[in-house]
């Protein structure tokens, strides 16, 4: 065991002493926390994967009545999104333009299936929208 220096001047010498005990414990921490934050990563996730295998939980926040039907009509209506108008509001003039933007260039971080599913939640959970004056 080689004892372990708290405080090191760098200046003074290039070499650190560790307690090699210390540093392997230390390893391990990191690594399980690593785990630990994956499978927390896991659970806590939000889109449309996270609810597709429970169909009580796709009939409470889409209203379809299985991931499949929600998938059905997703591929129905996929080729669509390529032609979204969004609606945007100016910087300066607080005015509001529509500006026809691609999946692809658009300013989102949301795939259009995730929006379809957050558009889907708001609507069958009856969310309000607080209104800015």
């Amino acid at each position: 065991m080689v004892p372990m220096v708290v405080d090191h001047d760098y200046v003074a010498s290039r070499t650190v002493c560790v307690d090699r005990e210390r540093y392997e414990g230390a390893l391990m921490e990191i690594e399980a926390l690593r785990e630990q934050l994956q499978t927390c990563h896991l659970h806590h996730s939000f889109g449309l994967k996270r609810f597709a295998s429970s169909p009580e939980d796709i009939r409470f926040y889409t209203r379809f009545p299985s991931y499949k039907h929600l998938m059905a009509f997703w591929n129905l209506i996929e080729a669509a999104t390529a032609k979204m108008v969004r609606v945007t509001r100016a910087k300066k003039t607080n005015a509001t333009t529509t500006t026809i933007e691609s999946p692809l260039t658009r300013p989102t971080k949301l795939l259009p299936i995730g929006e379809l599913f957050l558009f889907l939640a708001y609507l069958s959970t009856g969310c309000t929208q607080r209104v800015e004056s």
